[in-house]
């Protein structure tokens, strides 16, 4: 999860223009401006981000020159998931404010979160620049070494990214973000038990669903299955709308053999979420194992017609058949049902697609 805005930072920026007080870059003289600006504070503190946006609207308006304004509106839409909207004002506050290296941080923060959300490795690329920027102002600024180590990891440059992260975590041993993002480096690098240390750290300085699933995931890897189904479960505790930890627990009960809990949680998972591909794959694989073949290929169908998901790295991950070519199970599925014509499209069709191999020795 992105520690994107540092409150303690725009209640500082809030009393700057206040009368009596000395103006600097950023700031502003306009009282009613300033009075937008705190309502706009108040509101994403509330987390009313359409209020915060538009109450820091008011305060651009009534000054023009006010680059906190532009800067706080942008922590807003990065907030609300507009990623493009966020980036302008960061950008704008930077036009009127170049000297304000936290701007840039903030910047590279909703590029990254972009890049992530539409798989744009040029927006890894502009994050990247904007912590080397920051960096340049500010050597010792650890969220700007956390954004690099986290841009570096979506351009899939993983040693440069635990290198940067290693940096930010020593100089703020605080920040979760560092923590997670390292985290997720270890486990798409199969390092399961420097994963587990990482989350575990996090866990410690805030207990969030998203770490218990993520630390979950490391567990099932390492076949350490109590903790695994622990850690699943607080993570449902946590946050009974997340449906990645059904979705991970249904697998946890299928490696236990526990096939009426599995198919529960994989119903639970796609209640909660409808368009998961992987839990129709997962439950799919359930049903086939079961003889339970018509069941089987309602869901693999859906599974290829959502197509593959992208890895969300802001957020708890969703563990499948990891690697596995969706129309070779299809085949099997068409084969059990004596379809062997249906299954011989399908071979052919496999082999038009990459060659899936599981990612991690132990196949989650």
């Amino acid at each position: 999860m992105l520690a994107f805005v540092r409150n303690a930072a725009f209640a500082a920026i809030v009393i700057i223009g206040a009368i009596g007080a000395a103006p600097h870059a950023g700031a502003s003289t306009n009282q009613a401006a300033i009075e937008a600006y705190n309502q706009g504070v108040e509101a994403y503190n509330a987390k009313r981000w359409p209020a915060a946006i538009a109450a820091y609207t008011r305060a651009a308006k009534l000054d023009p020159s006010f680059a906190a304004a532009y800067r706080n509106r942008g922590t807003a839409y990065k907030a609300a998931g507009q990623y493009s909207a966020a980036i302008d004002d960061f950008t704008s506050a930077l036009k009127l404010d170049p000297a304000d290296e936290a701007t840039y941080v903030y910047r590279g923060w909703a590029r990254s979160a972009s890049g992530n959300a539409y798989n744009r490795p040029s927006d890894y690329e502009d994050a990247l620049s904007d912590a080397i920027k920051a960096l340049s102002m500010d050597p010792s600024d650890a969220s700007a070494y956390i954004l690099r180590g986290r841009s570096l990891y979506g351009l899939g440059r993983y040693a440069e990214a635990l290198t940067a992260l290693g940096k930010g975590i020593s100089l703020d041993p605080h920040d979760i973000d560092g923590y997670n993002f390292r985290s997720l480096v270890y486990l798409d690098s199969c390092r399961h038990v420097s994963a587990i240390t990482d989350l575990t750290s996090a866990i410690n300085i805030t207990d969030t669903s998203t770490f218990r699933n993520n630390r979950g995931i490391a567990y099932l890897r390492t076949h350490t299955y109590d903790m695994a189904l622990a850690d699943f479960t607080q993570a449902i505790a946590l946050d009974p709308k997340s449906a990645e930890p059904h979705l991970n627990r249904g697998l946890y009960y299928v490696h236990v053999k526990d096939y009426a809990l599995a198919r529960a949680d994989y119903d639970a998972s796609i209640a909660l979420d409808p368009m998961s591909s992987i839990a129709y794959l997962d439950r799919a694989l359930l049903f086939e194992s079961q003889k339970r073949y018509i069941a089987a290929l309602s869901d693999i169908n859906y599974a290829i017609q959502k197509g593959p998901e992208l890895f969300d790295a802001s957020g708890p991950i969703a563990i499948g058949e990891g690697g596995t070519n969706l129309y070779r199970i299809r085949a099997r599925i068409f084969t059990s049902l004596g379809r062997p014509d249906a299954a011989k499209s399908d071979l052919a069709e496999a082999a038009k697609k990459k060659s899936g191999k599981t990612k991690c020795p132990t196949g989650v």
